[in-house]
């Protein structure tokens, strides 16, 4: 794409809607910010007039996230255009740096002299330079859409991640000599079948009966010349050794059937019994379902975090949501403008299916699936 051709396109993007939903984000920290001094001030205020004033707030940050819903969507539109415009210039800029460095590798090669060199790359140059400028402004008008979702990653489009299945349950396996024993067929005699209706047995052939092996016992002669051997003396029963006492409790060795192939790795420490699910209910926390399973997930404006979101309020190391036997907890982490949990601010809480986390303007569903 030319520098005219990209000039013409970048005033067809239309900014309106951009600065409309800029502009409603304003409003939004305006009343979170007031939800939140609310509760800073509840000792001071009857209930009833707490409660009167903060559905008041509540429905106002309701009324803008409904206007803000068809900006985002128009918004996300226009900037599919602006998109367009900067990859076609990247590709020009890329083109013309490739072609400058082939001209400089023939001169080096000898096929043209100096003259010829600077006359080639003048006109590389003015071209590099003109997509350069309009880069510029690209990339400024970009920055205003960031500022108007709140998140590059919105505009990256950056894919949902597959869901991380359940982990399987793996039984150890039985051994093999087991198996044959409980799976062989058993054989069972026909029964003998009556001859004709006089009820006489017709004839059965039995199995043949196996021959057994009595081993030879040899029993001494005795005569009057080999005396016969003394018997045993037998002890009165108040000679005999008593028996060894009982214990009261016996401690058998654990019996392990043998294994065939490996054993199942054991479960991860603190692995909760569930997966747990946060889910975006509006456009400043995106439009991606982070699944958390036994590694703790880290939430904050910072690239490196697992649920990235970002806007006024929102500090690099906001919290994090961390598994244990018990579930998931949300913790967080020292922040200036907090974490709340169904409209609570909180510190650390012990998550239950379907509560609402609000993190600035973001807002999230938690559910365990």
């Amino acid at each position: 794409m030319s520098s005219e051709l990209a000039k013409a396109a970048l005033a067809a993007v239309n900014l309106s809607p951009v600065d409309g939903l800029a502009a409603l984000r304003e409003k939004l920290l305006e009343i979170e910010t007031r939800l939140e001094q609310m509760d800073n001030m509840a000792g001071s205020v009857s209930n009833e007039v707490l409660a009167r004033v903060k559905a008041d707030y509540e429905a106002k940050r309701d009324g803008v996230i409904g206007q803000a819903r068809p900006l985002y969507e128009q918004v996300m539109e226009e900037y599919q255009k602006l998109k367009s415009v900067l990859g076609d210039l990247e590709q020009t800029e890329k083109r013309a740096r490739l072609a400058r460095e082939e001209i400089d590798f023939r001169h080096k090669l000898g096929e043209f002299d100096s003259a010829e060199l600077k006359q080639r790359l003048a006109g590389i140059d003015a071209e590099v330079g003109d997509a350069e400028s309009v880069l510029a402004d690209v990339k400024a008008m970009r920055e205003r859409f960031i500022a108007a979702v709140g998140d590059e990653s919105e505009l990256d489009g950056e894919p949902e991640p597959e869901p991380e299945p359940e982990p399987e349950i793996v039984t150890e396996p039985i051994a093999e000599s087991m198996i044959q024993a409980y799976s062989a067929p058993t054989e069972v005699a026909p029964e003998p079948k009556m001859d004709g209706p006089t009820g006489h047995l017709g004839a059965v052939t039995l199995p043949p009966v196996p021959q057994l092996s009595i081993p030879d016992i040899s029993v001494p002669t005795y005569n009057a010349t080999t005396p016969m051997p003394a018997p045993t003396p037998i002890l009165p029963p108040a000679s005999r050794p008593a028996p060894p006492p009982v214990p009261s409790t016996m401690v058998m060795q654990a019996i392990r059937l043998p294994i065939m192939g490996t054993e199942p790795a054991p479960a991860a420490a603190g692995a909760p019994a569930k997966p747990g699910r946060l889910v975006p209910q509006n456009p400043e926390a995106g439009r991606q379902t982070h699944v958390a399973t036994v590694k703790a997930l880290s939430i904050g404006a910072a690239p490196e975090s697992d649920v990235r979101i970002g806007g006024p309020g929102i500090e690099n190391r906001h919290a994090e949501l961390r598994p244990s036997f018990s579930g998931f907890t949300l913790v967080d982490l020292d922040s200036r403008t907090g974490t709340r949990v169904n409209g609570e601010r909180v510190n650390s809480r012990l998550l239950e299916d379907e509560d609402v986390i609000t993190i600035g303007a973001s807002r999230f569903v938690f559910r365990l699936s």
